[in-house]
């Protein structure tokens, strides 16, 4: 799973959790993806999703939610421990 943004040098991308070492079957991965990518973004399913994708996508989406708000509260550099966000 990759985030793509925008850098000085053009687009990138970083990848946000390794599938391959998921606990998931491979043929789920594009579906498991996607209920993610929506749960990040707030968004609800517009079919029903199989109670095994919906919690382990829960599970995930929870986790890069997190590490995100970690990257923001992360002090500049200069800066000693004042958090960005509130």
């Amino acid at each position: 799973m990759v985030e793509s943004y925008r850098a000085d040098e053009g687009p990138r991308r970083r990848v946000l959790r390794n599938l391959a070492k998921l606990s998931i079957h491979r043929e789920k991965w594009k579906l498991s993806a996607n209920r993610i990518e929506e749960i990040m973004n707030g968004q609800n399913a517009l079919f029903e999703i199989e109670p095994e994708i919906e919690s382990f996508a829960n599970h995930y989406a929870n986790l890069l939610i997190r590490k995100k708000l970690n990257q923001y509260n992360k002090p500049e550099k200069g800066e000693k421990n004042s958090p960005r966000l509130i």
